[in-house]
């Protein structure tokens, strides 16, 4: 029902979206993609839609694609917990420890945001940091 909604409203950002998070939900991440990246050209402010193609492209290995998106996100809505935690992970993975530390401190600091998920990515991102420091102290 959602595709035929799709063809006959192409231009309909929302229903591209959505369909997108039906798409992403059963694990057909290519194409949800392809309709998240025609919600987000038409509505580019769309947060959840960015954030969503940020998630997708991070589960598909893009990191440097969902780290352009999640960056974006924030610049639209600063307010996004998830879009720094996801930064956070990408840094983790990346072993970019203080960019980590950054992002998840930042996620933990939001109102009402300091979820568990956020606290074990700040730890673990403290816990890679310390051990880089630790690791490279001369003996």
């Amino acid at each position: 029902m959602m595709r035929r909604s799709v063809e006959i409203l192409p231009a309909d950002g929302n229903m591209q979206y959505l369909l997108a998070v039906q798409l992403a939900n059963s694990g057909d991440d290519e194409a949800a993609i392809t309709h998240l990246r025609r919600a987000v050209q038409i509505m580019p402010r769309h947060a959840g839609a960015r954030h969503t193609l940020a998630f997708v492209l991070a589960r598909t290995g893009d990191t440097s694609g969902a780290r352009a998106e999640w960056e974006e996100t924030i610049r639209i809505a600063p307010g996004l917990a998830d879009a720094y935690a996801g930064l956070a992970e990408i840094a983790l993975h990346q072993r970019e420890f203080s960019s980590a530390v950054r992002w998840a401190e930042k996620a933990c600091e939001l109102p009402r945001h300091a979820r568990s998920d956020y606290l074990a990515t700040l730890a673990t991102a403290y816990d890679a940091a310390w051990m880089r420091r630790a690791s490279a102290a001369p003996r």
